[in-house]
This record gives structure tokens, C-alpha cells and sequence, in this order.
């Protein structure tokens, strides 16, 4: 299926998005080769993939018993995780990696933050420029789903996550890998 071919549940406006002439997809230069040329454009498209591809996200049960451990021992220390999120497409070169923390909720679920950098944004010849990173926002259930909002972009992006030792992942075929690793506890700066 080719990205001309989904159906999305919101309008596109592809002309906003691709704003520099050799990136729009017309005729003489149809979607799927129309070249990108920033790292908006790319990320844009990630998240309008991400929206037709999981429009309702349902864990799939295998976090539940880990995620519980997970919060009954940040819970009793006091404490939050260091994470890592990491997206690697598939059908572009494109990787994000994020670093973060995640602090227990009443819920029984965990939020955070998290700086998310792109392997596209350069400092001299350096991938991941630190001083081009984006914020994120994050909740992740009680049952492994992960939701994002992206600053600036103010976009949100939902996954369903499998767990597997300490990873909780999600393949999307055509897209990539979507992967959060809780890491060390650590004490919150008061």
C-alpha cells in the first residue's frame, strides 16, 4: 500500500506541509518520489502514518504484569525511571532517539518528558544535534499504551506497546519500530 492510497481520518493539507516546491508531490513529481528536504516534512509525515495506522491504540496484555512491578518499585522508592524512545523507519532513513524520565501516577501508569533528537538534524557532520531537539510529553498506561504530544508541533501520537524484558515495542509494517527501555531509578531533584 502506498501512502497515496490511505485513507486518513483527518484532510491533509499536503501543500502546508511540503512547503518548498521540490518537495510538493504533483504530476511531474508524484508523492512516494518527491523529495524531503527537512526534517518537518518527514516528521509531519510520521505522524500522519502513525494517525492512519493506529487510529485506537489497545495494549495487547503483555505489559500489564512488568508495567505493575515497574510502578509498585518506583512508587515505593520514591522515585522515577530514566528512559529511552527510539522510532527507526523503514521506508525513509530516519531515526529518532529521546532520552527522558517517567514518574508514577495515582493510576497505576507513569508520565514524563523526554528531548527527542533526529537523526537528520546535523551539527557540522554529527547527527542528533542536541541544540535541534524536540520536547515531548508522555503517558504511558497501566497496560503499555504510549502516548506522546510533540512540542512544538502540537501533535499527539498514540502506541500500543508489547513488553518484552524491559522493553515495550511496536512493529508497524511500511513505518518502523517504536521502542521505550525503562532504565535505572533515580531521585527527583525536590
Amino acid at each position: 500500500m502506498s501512502v497515496q492510497n490511505l485513507s486518513l481520518p483527518i484532510e491533509v493539507p499536503w501543500k502546508l506541509i511540503a512547503k518548498r516546491r521540490r518537495m510538493l508531490a504533483c504530476a511531474t513529481n508524484p508523492f512516494p518520489n518527491a523529495r524531503w528536504g527537512s526534517s518537518i516534512s518527514v516528521f509531519a509525515c510520521i505522524f500522519l502514518f502513525a494517525l492512519a495506522a493506529a487510529p485506537s491504540a489497545k495494549a495487547d496484555g503483555t505489559c500489564t504484569a512488568f508495567l505493575a512491578a515497574k510502578f509498585k518499585e518506583a512508587q515505593a522508592k520514591n522515585q522515577f525511571y530514566n528512559i529511552q524512545l527510539s522510532i527507526h523507519r523503514e521506508d525513509i532513513k530516519f531515526v529518532t532517539y529521546s532520552a527522558g524520565a517517567l514518574a508514577p501516577n495515582q493510576d497505576g501508569g507513569f508520565t514524563g518528558r523526554a528531548n527527542q533528537l533526529f537523526s537528520d538534524r546535523q551539527a557540522i557532520s554529527q547527527p542528533f544535534n542536541i541544540n535541534a531537539a524536540d520536547q515531548l510529553d508522555l503517558r504511558l498506561s497501566a497496560t503499555g499504551v504510549l502516548r506522546v504530544h510533540y512540542n512544538p508541533w502540537n501533535v499527539d501520537t498514540t502506541w500500543d506497546l508489547s513488553c518484552s524484558g524491559s522493553m515495550l515495542t511496536k512493529y508497524l509494517p511500511g513505518f518502523g519500530v517504536v521502542t521505550l527501555t525503562l532504565r535505572d531509578l533515580f531521585t527527583p531533584i525536590q
